[in-house]
């Protein structure tokens, strides 16, 4: 079960108390994934047990300049078996406002991560 939320604070790259309430009774009902979006930054990704929340990805392409930090999105990729999610990857990118599309990716910003049943946590 895939959850979109629209949740969080504008332009803030780091989740609030709500949000992460809010996680945990949806991890706790049987969500696989929690996919936040609303802030136009990029959050935290993480798990709560089997579920992957992913706060925000920020955006993919929106004309705004300020904040940088609206400026940012994340590609994410996650692969899922008939036990729930094996694995996620993300990327980040960055958009150009004043071409109104996406810039390159950034390398250095790769992040991977296997669920932890498979990790025996």
């Amino acid at each position: 079960m895939i959850i979109s939320l629209h949740w969080g604070m504008e332009y803030q790259s780091g989740s609030d108390d709500l949000q992460k309430r809010v996680a945990q009774a949806l991890a706790k009902s049987g969500a696989n994934v929690l996919w936040g979006h609303h802030p136009h930054a990029v959050q935290e990704t993480g798990w709560i047990g089997d579920t992957l929340i992913l706060y925000s990805l920020g955006n993919a392409v929106f004309d705004q300049w300020e904040p940088a930090t609206s400026q940012e999105g994340e590609l994410v990729w996650v692969e899922v078996d008939r036990q729930g999610i094996r694995f996620y990857a993300g990327i980040r990118f960055m958009i150009d406002p004043g071409l109104g599309q996406t810039g390159s990716i950034e390398p250095a910003t790769f992040r991977f991560s296997i669920a932890p049943r498979l990790l025996g946590e």
